[in-house]
């Protein structure tokens, strides 16, 4: 199944690409409005701080790979029966 172990070099490539993106369109944005010679307005300002979200966002994909907490299989076991149960954990859960 495409979707049963999903690639840590995919997932890397994935995040550093979208990162370059939206670092790019925010530069070009601001770059447009200078030679248009036009004031940014709200929107334009609203963009930083989207930025900086997404940066946040895509350290914690960072460090969800550096830590295998992310794109990793782990393999668990059934309590009730004793069966080798294998999953993949996308993230960490919580504490129960």
């Amino acid at each position: 199944m495409f979707f049963d172990t999903p690639s840590i070099p995919v997932i890397l490539g994935i995040a550093v690409l979208l990162l370059v993106f939206d670092v790019l369109a925010v530069i070009l944005r601001f770059i447009t409005q200078h030679k248009l010679r036009q004031k940014p307005q709200v929107d334009d300002w609203l963009t930083i701080p989207s930025l900086l979200g997404v940066i946040g966002l895509s350290s914690i994909i960072f460090f969800g790979l550096s830590t295998s907490t992310l794109g990793h299989r782990w393999q668990t076991v059934d309590p009730e029966g004793g069966t080798l149960i294998t999953t993949v954990h996308v993230c960490t859960p919580g504490p129960s």
